[in-house]
């Protein structure tokens, strides 16, 4: 399995298409363990990515994006300056803005879950509605008698109603 850079700003812009492995770097550490995770010292690190594109980094942050408990992705921040750090109110803050993006990416899956399935039962509605107008149509042009019943379990007609009779 991969994980992909599909937005970035700042020098990650650059990194938009690379991909990692789980458990390669922060985010596939992040991504694999669902959890989040920093470093202050990001070219020291075990998870330092050898590519170019990465080696201005000095300190970085990742948190888990999840739908439910599953990881559908990681969001992060870094400081390319080598005298800046994270602090735990950094830390704690961009956890807390993961968990609210995880509200809203779990309340736009569930907007769009309840939205198809208006559109299917809409639909279904209007199948119904069809079916009906045909029906009535044809019993309505039947040029013979036409009962409509219903029989209960006990094998009694429990509905009863001559809908057409000449």
């Amino acid at each position: 399995e991969c994980i992909e850079v599909k937005v970035g700003r700042g020098m990650y812009q650059n990194a938009i298409g690379f991909s990692l492995h789980s458990g390669e770097s922060l985010s596939g550490y992040v991504w694999k363990h669902g959890k989040p995770l920093f470093v202050q010292d990001y070219n020291n690190s075990e998870y330092r990515v050898d590519d170019p594109i990465f080696h201005s980094i000095h300190a970085a942050m990742v948190v888990p994006l999840k739908a439910g408990q599953r990881v559908i992705g990681t969001f992060g921040l870094v400081y390319l300056e080598p005298h800046r750090k994270f602090t735990e109110e950094h830390i704690e803050l961009l956890t807390r803005f993961g968990e609210l993006t995880n509200i809203a990416l779990e309340n736009a899956r569930l907007y769009s879950e309840l939205n198809n399935q208006l559109t299917e039962k809409q639909a279904a509605l209007r199948a119904l509605e069809d079916s009906e107008a045909r029906y009535t149509a044809l019993f309505q042009g039947a040029q013979d008698a036409v009962f409509v019943y219903s029989i209960d379990k006990n094998g009694k007609i429990s509905n009863f109603s001559d809908v057409n009779v000449f």
